[in-house]
Formats: C-alpha cells, sequence, structure tokens
C-alpha cells in the first residue's frame, strides 16, 4: 500500500475529524521541525542535477536559493578518458530570490564538479562544491537501472500525487484488471474509428509492444518516447494498459463495467485516469533540444520585459475551438483599453471571421510584453498553461470543468486570477489588477513557485512511473504479460548514432544482441 504524505492525510479528512486530531497534529509537527534541519540561512542549492547519477534526465538543472543578487557564479566540469573539460551550462533567474541553472551530460563521463560561488568573496555556497567521482551516462544511452521500484522510491519518493490516488480510488481494489474483458469492452464501446483513437501498450523485458485502434493515432509517437526515455533510464516493470490518444476523455463514470484508461485531460464525469499531456512531456524530453517552448524558455524569454514595462492588457491569441473565445474576441472590440484578443485561425466557426476579424500570428514569447495573459479552453483545456504560469506575468485562467493532472494543487488567487466561465467578469478583473498591482506581481511569483514545485521535467517523468507502477499493481495476470501476436515491436530509436558509439553501456547492449 502506498503511503501518502502528513499533509495529504489532513486534505483527506472533514473539518470535524480534524478537530479531534488536533492535538496529534501539534505534536507531529513539532516532531518533523526537530527532527529535519533547515538549510543554514543564506544562499544554498538543491535540485536532481545535484545527483545526475540518480535521475539521468534530459537537461539537469537545480536552484539557487536565497540569492536576491546577480553576483553568483557556476562552474560544472567533467572528467572524460582523464582529461577534463567545461559543460556547457545555462543560468537565469527564476524567481526574484533564486536561480535556475541547467546543463546537459555528454554521452558519459567519469566524474562530475560542480561550483557555485560568489562572485564578490569567492567563497563557495552552502551545498557547493558538489563532487560525483562515479561514471554518469547521458540520458540517450541505453543504460537502465536493473530494480524500478528502488530507483522509483530514490528518484521519485514512495509518496503519491493525490491526483493519482483520486483516479485509482474510482476503480475499486478488490477487482483485478483483466486486460483481455477491458479491450473488448473498449471496442464495443468505442467502435467508431473516426471520433476515438486509442493504444492497447504492452511493456514486456524493457520493449515496447503496442496495437492502435481508430483514423487519428499519430500522437502516439508522444507515449513511444516518454516510455523508451524512462527505459533507457531504469528497467520499467512488465505492464499493459491503455491511452486515448485524442483530447477528450473517454470513459464516463457511468460507464459499466468501469474502464481504467489514460488520458491527458478530463473533467469530473469521466473516470480517465490522467498522465502530464503529451506537449509538456515532449517539451521536457526536448528540454535544451530541438523544441524550443518549454518551461525554462518560457521562464527565460519572459525576463526580455521586466514587470514595470509590461503592458496592462489582457492578452489573447488562439484558434476558435471554443464559443468562449468568440465571446473573449467580442469583448476585446468592445473594450480595446482593457483587452488586445484575437483569433488567428477560423476552423469551427468560419461564418464569424468577417465580424470578428483575424489577427496575425504572434510568437509566443511576445505574449509576455503584456502583464495580463487570458487562458480559456479550447477543445478541452488549454495546454500553454504551464508555460504561462512559468513566465513573469500573470495569468487569468476561465474556470473549467476540464482539467489536467495540476490543476488539483492550482489555488485562484495564489497562483492565477479566476475568470468565470463565461467571462462576465474579465473588465472588472484587470480594473483590479490595475488597482492592485502589489498584490498581483506577488500572484505571479507565486505561479512560478509553483512550477518550480510541481511541473520540471523530473516531477513530469515521476508522475508517468507512478501511474505505471500503480498500474501493474491493478492487473489480474501481472506476472503472465504475454506478447499478442497482433502487437507491433516499437524499439528504442538507434538514429543517435554519437551515442550509440560513446555509450559504453550501450555499447556492451548492442554487442549482445549481436
Amino acid at each position: 500500500m502506498k503511503k501518502i504524505s502528513l499533509a495529504q492525510c489532513f486534505s483527506l479528512l472533514n473539518y470535524e475529524n480534524m478537530k479531534s486530531l488536533l492535538p496529534l497534529a501539534i505534536f507531529l509537527t513539532l516532531f518533523f521541525t526537530l527532527s529535519y534541519p533547515t538549510p543554514e540561512r543564506g544562499t544554498y542549492i538543491t535540485g536532481p542535477g545535484l545527483k545526475p547519477q540518480h535521475f539521468r534526465l534530459p537537461c539537469q538543472y537545480f536552484h539557487i536559493h536565497e540569492s536576491p543578487s546577480d553576483d553568483i557564479s557556476v562552474t560544472i566540469q567533467g572528467l572524460i578518458d582523464e582529461r577534463r573539460y567545461l559543460i556547457h551550462h545555462r543560468i537565469f533567474r527564476s524567481t526574484k530570490d533564486s536561480f535556475i541553472v541547467h546543463y546537459q551530460i555528454p554521452p558519459q563521463i567519469d566524474s562530475l564538479e560542480i561550483r557555485v560561488f560568489s562572485n564578490v568573496t569567492g567563497e563557495d555556497i552552502n551545498g557547493s562544491p558538489v563532487t560525483i567521482k562515479e561514471r554518469i551516462y547521458s540520458h540517450k544511452c541505453i543504460c537502465p537501472e536493473g530494480d524500478f521500484n528502488r530507483w522509483l522510491l530514490r528518484t521519485c519518493g514512495e509518496t503519491l500525487d493525490l491526483q493519482i490516488i483520486k483516479d485509482f480510488a474510482f476503480f475499486p481494489e478488490d477487482i483485478p484488471w483483466n486486460v483481455s474483458i477491458i479491450l473488448d469492452k473498449l471496442k464495443e464501446h468505442f467502435s467508431n474509428p473516426r471520433s476515438q483513437s486509442y493504444c492497447h501498450y504492452l511493456l514486456k523485458d524493457n520493449e515496447v509492444y503496442r496495437e492502435c485502434f481508430g483514423e487519428h493515432v499519430g500522437f502516439n509517437m508522444f507515449v513511444d518516447s516518454i516510455l523508451h526515455y524512462l527505459m533507457r533510464i531504469v528497467e520499467l516493470p512488465d505492464v499493459e494498459f491503455f491511452i486515448n490518444l485524442g483530447d477528450w476523455p473517454l470513459t464516463r463514470k457511468e460507464t459499466s463495467p468501469s474502464l481504467p484508461i489514460i488520458s491527458w485531460c478530463k473533467s469530473s464525469e469521466f473516470s480517465d485516469i490522467l498522465w502530464p499531456t503529451y506537449d509538456l512531456t515532449q517539451s521536457s524530453l526536448e528540454c535544451m533540444g530541438r523544441q524550443e517552448l518549454h518551461i525554462f524558455s518560457s521562464r527565460d524569454h519572459s525576463k526580455n520585459t521586466v514587470w514595470e514595462n509590461k503592458i496592462n492588457q489582457g492578452y489573447w491569441r488562439g484558434r476558435d475551438s471554443n464559443v468562449e473565445r468568440l465571446k473573449l474576441i467580442q469583448l476585446g472590440l468592445r473594450h480595446p483599453k482593457h483587452l488586445n484578443v484575437g483569433i488567428t485561425r477560423y476552423f469551427f466557426f468560419k461564418e464569424e471571421e468577417k465580424e470578428l476579424g483575424v489577427k496575425e500570428h504572434v510568437p509566443f514569447f511576445d505574449f509576455f510584453k503584456y502583464k495580463y495573459l487570458i487562458t480559456v479552453d479550447g477543445t478541452v483545456a488549454a495546454y500553454r498553461l504551464p508555460y504561462l504560469l512559468s513566465g513573469n506575468s500573470v495569468v487569468l485562467k476561465q474556470n473549467s470543468e476540464y482539467y489536467e493532472h495540476y490543476y488539483s494543487k492550482l489555488i485562484p488567487n495564489i497562483h492565477y486570477i479566476p475568470l468565470e466561465k463565461n467571462l462576465s467578469n474579465i473588465i472588472d478583473k484587470i480594473e483590479w489588477a490595475r488597482n492592485n498591482d502589489d498584490i498581483v506581481r506577488k500572484i505571479s511569483n507565486e505561479a512560478r513557485d509553483f512550477v518550480n514545485h510541481n511541473l520540471l521535467p523530473h516531477k513530469i517523468f515521476c508522475y508517468h512511473a507512478q501511474v505505471l507502477s500503480e498500474w501493474r499493481r491493478r492487473l489480474m495476470n501481472k506476472d503472465r504479460i504475454e506478447i499478442k501476436s497482433s502487437m507491433e515491436h516499437i524499439p528504442q530509436p538507434k538514429d543517435d548514432y554519437f551515442h550509440m558509439q560513446h555509450c559504453s553501456c550501450e555499447t556492451t547492449h548492442l554487442k549482445e544482441e549481436l
């Protein structure tokens, strides 16, 4: 049985129960406060990039805390074949009192040293230097750890995210999942190949197999990518699961029998089990890679326009994929001093183009020239929200029945400014924001802090792994998983010859195959 944190325990209790447990809560709070030392006052460092041998991330990163001054320097050196090399890194301000440093590991290095020091005194800050005297591999090397449970505990902890607990709680634990029956029922319920697409995945001996159903299955490449990445760093347990490839959730709660399937977004009417969206996952995999838009790039580019120089208008650009977006444009036409909004492409409501007009496409990073960034549902929840929260503007978010894996942790008026679903209060909210600039700026800072704690790549990858672990626990025949003849084997990509030549573990792996 998975453990949950003390805070999670109390969030699951009602008020009356909590009153009776107040003395226990006080005792435990004092116990944990006294038992676990806090960092010394002053600047200090934390983050997965300080232990890259434990979590091989596509880009490693760590935080420099309590540093309002910019007089900080970082050096990262690796030892390769007894020669010392400087490793390229980037450092940029994350919040008003912290920085993020990120870097990439070459195919393999024999040791690593990270130094963070003051430019004024030359002295290392708390926790520096970090010296790792063991071989470290790139995330592209096929060098998986053998013990999945040990890796999961060490890198992700034993506390499950509350959203995972809630999603799985819908399905009775005393009824094991029979994959064959679930697949037959999915085929029965979702028989229209044009409107529903999903895949049956099977992981065995750290290899990927799948069979997909429906006409539009191209998004399976995003599922393949995250599975291949995880399999390069750890041997995943044998498991079978189903994933919806569309934006719309699939299984309503009244469906009988209950059909477990993974989706990227849902509402309270659906029982789908959430995974981080394909967009956020892929941007995490491509950090410092081919994808321009990710959590770090949003933060980095947004600093080009400081708070005082931002335009005091609500800003939005997007497609016409929701009627509320049309309402937003109508409001913008009536209140041009408050709103700079526009639809860049019509698909669903082409007849409205003449009246509402069309605006030219604007690069995403230019959004941060504006102080108030609006997010309105599209087909479902707008997947761009993590990147808006990561920048240095403030988000005005429409109330919505749709949510992603992290929404339950977002708090209105703490992490974003809430808007009515019909947007009726948007002008009042912008007026309020203009008159309460200090409060609004604090909301912007809290949003970036939220991203640091919940949406950075290691959190995204842990969420995937924890869902797979919990899913396997529910299977009826978890120890007798067999590859179906109708399934396609999806091997690890072999297009990165540089890593294939320089990862010693991968070289051994390939020789064994030959």
